[in-house]
């Protein structure tokens, strides 16, 4: 809209060929909060970008991706990527032998059916999902990663969420001895 001008989000779906964008919008501020009643389908929308450099490439024989709250968008798509992957694979298109994921979803907003559908996905991408919800499970550390995932040192992570969140936990793994250049952060805060 003219009068607000640019909002940064990120993209909640795998590129199907079919010009169609999924995102995953969370109503943080004014306006958008009014994007429900201001947006309809069919309407026409101006797209910039995508920018950045949050690609799940990485030489880790392994993934740990930790989300905090809406971050999880980019992890949705990246986990449909997967699936698509893998259902081509047998045709000898794919990336079949994908690194092993560990995800990390941390919400204070449990929404069950999204979860109940984060789980099914996760599923079918070979993704062993972890669903901490803080009220209940208390908050993530990096403690608790690497708990549960033993073989931490060895992965590439990846992290989209609240910024002090993402330099905590990066600032604590690097001190573990986890190389600067494994941990990826999504720069959530454009505006």
């Amino acid at each position: 809209h003219a009068d607000e001008g640019p909002h940064p989000y990120t993209i909640a779906s795998a590129w199907q060929g079919d010009g169609k964008l999924r995102l995953l919008i969370k109503a943080l501020g004014d306006y958008t909060r009014t994007l429900p009643d201001r947006l309809a389908v069919g309407d026409r929308l101006v797209v910039e970008g995508p920018y950045g450099c949050f690609t799940f490439a990485g030489e880790g024989k392994r993934q740990i991706w930790i989300s905090g709250g809406i971050g999880i968008t980019p992890f949705v798509a990246r986990m449909q990527a997967r699936t698509q992957d893998e259902a081509h694979a047998g045709a000898g298109a794919g990336a079949g032998a994908a690194a092993p994921v560990d995800l990390f979803y941390s919400t204070s907003a449990p929404d069950e059916g999204f979860i109940a559908r984060l789980r099914e996905l996760a599923a079918q991408a070979r993704v062993k999902l972890h669903v901490l919800v803080s009220q209940r499970d208390g908050r993530l550390d990096a403690d608790g990663i690497c708990r549960s995932v033993p073989d931490w040192k060895q992965a590439g992570v990846w992290f989209c969420g609240p910024a002090g969140f993402g330099a905590m936990l990066r600032d604590t793994l690097a001190a573990r001895g986890l190389p600067a250049e494994r941990f990826h952060q999504e720069l959530f805060e454009m505006r």
